[in-house]
């Protein structure tokens, strides 16, 4: 679904999607790791819910998309520079 249609990028950046997985059943919840997940445009969540909706037969279910960044709380912002995080853990 993500190799087949790529999510769009901003500003010179390109968020790209390691990889999902479901994190929770009631709703179902599905999470997905990427670089700059708050790049990733709402059009592209509908495309991936639509998808997951149509592959798993979830019609008329509640989805909820989680969308996080692949190294967990290290997020990077703005011009992209190290966050505290990412500092400490490089000590």
């Amino acid at each position: 679904m993500v190799a087949k249609q790529p999510p769009g990028g901003l500003k010179g950046r390109l968020p790209k999607i390691n990889y999902g997985t479901q994190t929770g059943t009631n709703p179902p919840t599905f999470t997905f790791f990427a670089t700059y997940p708050d790049l990733i445009h709402f059009g592209y969540r509908r495309y991936l819910e639509n998808n997951i909706r149509a592959e798993w037969d979830l019609v008329g279910t509640p989805i909820r998309l989680e969308f996080r960044h692949k190294h967990g709380d290290a997020v990077r912002r703005g011009s992209g520079k190290l966050t505290k995080v990412q500092k400490e853990k490089k000590k």
